[in-house]
């Protein structure tokens, strides 16, 4: 809940509290942008190339629901379970707050 309120926090003081917004651009204040999500893996997985090797798509357009590609040399000798287990710890914040409530994924070793 504190994530939620330094959020709120957070978007009163960039665009004022009177301001007028649709519930997509407040999305952007709460959930994590395909621009995040992808730097997230980036930083779990530097030898992946953010251009080839991270694939990233918002399956709903609620910034919540995720589907992520990673082409890693670090999923090499784990189980799939283990690979999807790996990529889920990187979002362990935003999963237990519902940040990212659904999550998707592809991994494929180098």
């Amino acid at each position: 809940m504190a994530k939620f309120t330094a959020n709120t926090d957070k978007m009163h003081r960039k665009i004022g509290p009177n301001s007028c917004l649709k519930s997509e651009d407040l999305l952007r204040f709460i959930n994590m942008t395909i621009d995040q999500m992808k730097q997230r893996l980036q930083e779990a997985y530097p030898d992946a190339n953010p251009n080839s090797d991270i694939i990233v798509n918002d399956l709903t357009g609620t910034l919540d629901h995720w589907e992520v590609h990673i082409t890693s040399s670090s999923f090499a000798g784990l189980s799939r379970i283990e690979q999807h287990q790996h990529v889920m710890s990187a979002f362990g914040p935003e999963l237990k707050t519902g940040e990212v409530h659904a999550l998707t994924i592809k991994t494929i070793t180098k």
